[in-house]
């Protein structure tokens, strides 16, 4: 058995049968498996697939490559820098949609005694996210394989949400953190695309009637940026994801000079 693999089911003591039978899943060999004969396989690379049959995975290899990069160079830190103070040690992390899992990562190195999931529909994101730091699960939020009231902290980061299946895992205490794009996000693609500005306040409006909203902010920025980056950029956000591939690098072959990212970061209690 790999490292990963041996990890991940020390991880996953906490998982709830993804059939909501009430059962708790046991190790058994290479798989969890819950009192009722329901069973999840463990995947060498270190993670586990709830999914009871594949999705279409519209997000590419490519998109979260791309992505890590734009991550890893710190164009989306004002988002990081929001969340950390919003979670204190020893709190149990559950990150929907975490793609690469770059900020449950980043999480949980500084935050001591913390501990968390990161789930998401693209087997590709999770192949990417999953190391030693986490439970790492491909799974539906709109069916989370989690016991009742488990996590203290929800990230929603640039992610669909389901308000229902987050109140049942969160603890009654808990908190959601929700990432929103700005009307401003990635002002330069939606131009040179002429798409029109993101609203926002569709998002926020739902929101507001599901949850009572703790804190608010946006954060906006414009970078200097190079080819490669714009390219990046290109390739990682969903807005293009309707444009083929010679058609995604028309558009990267005219690079813009900057780029602007803006976020709404909005924590809640459901």
């Amino acid at each position: 058995m790999s490292k990963k693999l041996d990890q991940a089911f020390q991880n996953a003591l906490n998982l709830g049968c993804q059939c909501k039978c009430g059962q708790q899943f046991v190790r058994e060999g290479n798989s969890l498996l819950c009192p009722n004969g329901h069973r999840i396989d463990g995947n060498k690379k270190g993670y586990f697939n709830f999914l009871s049959k594949p999705v279409s995975d519209a997000y590419t290899a490519r998109l979260f490559e791309a992505r890590s990069h734009i991550l890893n160079q710190g164009f989306f830190d004002g988002i990081l820098a929001f969340l950390l103070p919003e979670i204190r040690e020893d709190a149990k992390i559950l990150d929907c949609g975490t793609g690469d899992g770059y900020f449950l990562r980043s999480i949980l190195s500084q935050i001591p005694g913390s501990s968390g999931a990161g789930i998401d529909l693209s087997r590709y994101a999770i192949e990417q996210a999953a190391d030693l730091s986490a439970l790492w699960c491909v799974a539906d939020l709109r069916s989370l394989p989690f016991p009742d009231h488990l996590f203290d902290v929800i990230l929603d980061i640039l992610s669909p949400a389901d308000y229902r299946e987050f109140r049942r895992v969160l603890a009654p205490s808990g908190k959601l953190i929700k990432v929103i794009p700005g009307r401003e996000h990635l002002r330069e693609i939606r131009e040179a695309r002429k798409l029109s500005p993101v609203h926002e306040s569709l998002s926020e409006e739902h929101l507001a009637k599901e949850a009572r909203i703790l804190r608010r902010e946006e954060r906006l920025k414009t970078f200097s940026i190079n080819e490669t980056e714009w390219q990046n950029f290109i390739s990682m956000t969903p807005l293009n994801q309707d444009l083929t591939e010679d058609e995604q690098r028309e558009l990267a072959m005219h690079p813009s000079p900057t780029i602007t990212v803006h976020f709404v970061l909005i924590t809640a209690a459901l």
